[in-house]
């Protein structure tokens, strides 16, 4: 499980969609914290890929 942020992948999201550093990390923050309830809840998880 990933714990630490080094970010990287927030750097990436927020070039490529032409937003804000900290919107990034709002987005990433609430997919894994929906990644993480609904593992919780149903044991497993579907990931789609983002282009």
């Amino acid at each position: 499980m990933l714990n630490e942020n080094d970010g990287l992948l927030v750097k990436y999201i927020s070039t490529n969609r032409n937003i804000s550093y900290k919107k990034a990390l709002k987005i990433i923050t609430d997919e894994a914290q929906s990644l993480n309830k609904n593992l919780s809840r149903f044991r497993k998880i579907d990931i789609e890929l983002f282009r």
